[in-house]
């Protein structure tokens, strides 16, 4: 320290901080932590844009192994035969209290959540259940951001944007609602994607994160899983993707 010069305790703390920065050449420090968030990194689903899902059903797919339905178009299909007696249960979900979506069959109807950080939930439903038979269940989601791409400048005027939603059955509409806002990123980490199983062990699994979805799944809960199992997760090119369930039965 030269003569006449006196640091105080906190700027000789920064002066050794940066030197240490130095030494392990850790500079420039990056503050882009949005970019850095989405950045492409090595996982099963880098590069996706069909998801298929075959035989077993899944439960506990990580968030970085499934298809992201956030600040994107998608579809989502379920092809289901119906017995008689009817049918309910959980299709696919990701997600849990403070975010996620689900499509479900309650009481023979088809259902569509989502959670948006426990702040609100949107639904679809139809006003009918289905009848014994097979059916095509289509969720088809418009998203009106531009996306993930604008991080890639450090704006985030592309995500958490609003966006239409359409439930259909066997080409008729049956419910249409609108986002506002919708969940920029990323859903909870400490959650999951599941393809239910009818074992007890999954359907413990299932009822215990369909409860956390939307408080209505606390009566839906102690009904048994009737419902079947999706099998095909999609992503169409650029930004739109797609969640294709075919060939279930209950």
């Amino acid at each position: 320290m030269s003569a006449g010069i006196s640091l105080s305790l906190s700027d000789m703390l920064l002066q050794t901080m940066f030197g240490e920065f130095a030494k392990y050449q850790v500079l420039p420090l990056d503050a882009s932590v949005a970019t850095r968030l989405v950045a492409p990194r090595p996982n099963l689903s880098a590069g996706r844009k069909v998801f298929t899902y075959t035989g077993t059903p899944i439960a506990g797919i990580p968030t970085s192994a499934a298809a992201s339905l956030l600040n994107t178009s998608y579809t989502i299909t379920a092809e289901i035969d119906v017995p008689e007696g009817g049918v309910e249960g959980m299709v696919v979900t990701q997600g849990g209290r403070f975010g996620g979506y689900g499509l479900y069959l309650l009481k023979g109807k088809p259902v569509f959540t989502w959670n948006l950080l426990d702040l609100k939930r949107v639904k679809w439903e139809g006003a009918e259940a289905l009848t014994p038979g097979k059916h095509t269940i289509v969720y088809d989601f418009k998203y009106d951001g531009l996306g993930f791409g604008t991080l890639a400048f450090n704006n985030i005027s592309g995500i958490g944007r609003s966006g239409t939603g359409v439930l259909k059955v066997d080409g008729k509409v049956v419910s249409t609602q609108t986002m506002e806002k919708t969940i920029p990123l990323p859903l909870p980490w400490d959650e999951s994607c599941m393809r239910p199983s009818r074992s007890s062990s999954a359907r413990t699994l299932l009822l215990s994160e369909a409860r956390l979805l939307t408080p209505r799944f606390r009566q839906f809960a102690a009904h048994p899983l009737t419902g079947a199992l999706p099998k095909r997760l999609e992503r169409l090119p650029q930004n739109t993707r797609a969640v294709s369930v075919a060939n279930f039965r209950c």
